[in-house]
């Protein structure tokens, strides 16, 4: 395949390993309004000197043993399982970024702290933890803190995949009756 273009406009969801084996030699163009970008969809395209692997506007995978990793300006999507098995420990989100995929930041247990830009319109970190703006989704914790103890604020009504994995320390998670969804492993 020399040239992958899916159109300005279109709204698809590109489904885990969409495009996974392809290679796509010359032009690769991925509409703007996409947002919701399965694992592995883009596996090994447009690697930069950081480990990152992006495609326009969408950081894919973080193939990077590197401590830190600053998410490019213009990024708007983080792909499903994007940071998976990454050796992070410092992470910044730009005011770019609107929609983090699923489970984007499991496995990442290096991970100690995650800054947002504060232009930021859609994600907020608040003691240590990553959130939505609306802090309904608790995305990931990422402490440095030797914090024993954590209180799932009273907002939150999902709680993402690892979100707990980078805290080694704790002991004790407090989570509300607000709380309708927790996937699969904390």
């Amino acid at each position: 395949v020399t040239e992958l273009v899916i159109e300005e406009g279109s709204e698809a969801k590109l489904c885990d390993g969409a495009f996974q084996y392809a290679d796509v030699s010359e032009k690769l163009y991925v509409s703007s309004k996409i947002t919701d970008v399965g694992s592995d969809v883009f596996d090994s395209f447009n690697i930069e000197k950081n480990g990152a692997c992006y495609v326009g506007h969408i950081l894919c995978r973080v193939y990077s043993d590197d401590e830190e990793l600053k998410i490019k300006e213009g990024t708007t999507v983080i792909a499903d399982n994007a940071f998976e098995y990454s050796k992070i420990k410092k992470l910044t989100i730009p005011a770019s970024l609107k929609y983090i995929g699923e489970d984007a930041l499991s496995d990442t247990a290096q991970l100690r702290k995650i800054t947002v830009d504060k232009n930021n319109k859609y994600f907020v970190v608040e003691n240590d933890t990553l959130f939505d703006k609306a802090k309904t989704r608790l995305i990931k914790y990422a402490s440095e803190s030797k914090r024993t103890e954590y209180k799932v604020p009273g907002s939150v009504k999902t709680i993402d995949e690892y979100a707990f994995y980078s805290g080694s320390s704790l002991k004790k998670i407090d989570i509300g009756s607000n709380v309708e969804y927790i996937d699969i492993t904390m």
